[in-house]
């Protein structure tokens, strides 16, 4: 193989690795696995409870789904609302 197509292939291999990373991180469930700690939740350096009964969520847009079941799954969530345009997937 010619050694500028070889290095075109790692700088794709690269790039598709970059973006897996990326689309990765943007989980929702793993992005509510590092905001969500036990009872707490971590925003920044501050750190709110989610007592039982207490806890309402809020979301919109078309991640709203998605993030909210992963919110949902490790929060003691009392009620909520949840506004996604038609068709978006949880």
């Amino acid at each position: 193989m010619h050694p500028a197509l070889r290095g075109r292939a790692g700088k794709e291999r690269d790039a598709a690795s970059i973006l897996s990373a990326g689309l990765e991180a943007a989980m929702p469930e793993r992005f509510m696995g590092r905001a969500v700690r036990g009872r707490r939740l971590l925003v920044g350096r501050r750190s709110f409870s989610l007592r039982a009964g207490r806890v309402r969520i809020v979301a919109f847009g078309k991640a709203a789904p998605a993030m909210a079941d992963a919110f949902c799954s490790r929060a003691p969530v009392r009620d909520g609302l949840v506004v996604a345009p038609r068709g978006a997937r949880a």
